[in-house]
């Protein structure tokens, strides 16, 4: 399935696997008996054996690339406002390590993502750990579904910047990250190596950069995306 992956990451598609839910599904027999296009036994059967199960890494809702270039320019325009804030400007300078706006303002930079990730933010609802395969039904039930996301501010760190979401009872059904970075019980939290920011919508679970932020923290509400 690579190939089609691969041109449909080229035209800016969204890809959707979709399962049928059926019980036989893998019978072969029932599929010779069900299938309307002819389809010789032997070649259900080689199909089926060679049936790959597709791991995802996490589960999120994805902008499209329309609406992931509105969010960027929004946030853009906003840390362009921050920056022209005195004591904002002084303590981003300080832990930026640059000191011309030019240089601040492509400090968060989207140029390390793949180029599937590069114009389509995102909203992560849970990673997915190695070995787990299981799926809650919330999960199934809302997979290709387009969704709205309620975006009630911005968050700037000195690692990211990015979109705090405000999600409806539904989707916080399906929602399993982690935001106040708790120690779990028998989990060992595991050092952060220094990584060049970037730019993303997600929820931002660290605090505000300083009392700075505070002069010009914006209050916004962006529908539809």
């Amino acid at each position: 399935m690579a190939p089609y992956f691969r041109t449909a990451s080229q035209h800016r598609y969204t890809i959707i696997i979709v399962e049928p839910r059926t019980p036989w599904k893998f019978n072969v027999d029932e599929l010779v008996l069900k299938n309307t296009h002819s389809v010789d036994g032997a070649v259900i059967k080689a199909r089926a054996k060679d049936w790959q199960e597709v791991q995802p890494n996490y589960y999120g809702w994805f902008l499209n690339p329309a609406d992931t270039s509105l969010l960027l320019e929004f946030g853009d325009s906003w840390l362009e406002k921050c920056l022209s804030n005195k004591e904002f400007f002084e303590d981003f300078s300080k832990y930026s390590n640059r000191y011309n706006l030019r240089s601040m303002h492509n400090f968060y930079s989207r140029e390390g993502m793949s180029r599937s990730s590069w114009d389509k933010c995102h909203c992560t609802a849970r990673f997915v750990k190695k070995g787990d395969t299981v799926e809650s039904s919330e999960e199934v039930d809302m997979l290709g579904l387009a969704s709205n996301l309620h975006i009630t501010g911005l968050v700037i760190t000195p690692r990211t910047f990015g979109a705090r979401v405000q999600l409806t009872p539904r989707q916080l059904s399906v929602y399993s990250q982690n935001d106040n970075e708790l120690e779990l019980i028998g989990v060992s939290p595991k050092p952060r190596s220094p990584a060049r920011p970037r730019a993303q919508a997600d929820t931002p679970s660290c605090a505000s950069l300083s009392d700075a932020i505070s002069a010009c923290r914006p209050s916004i509400a962006v529908d539809n995306l």
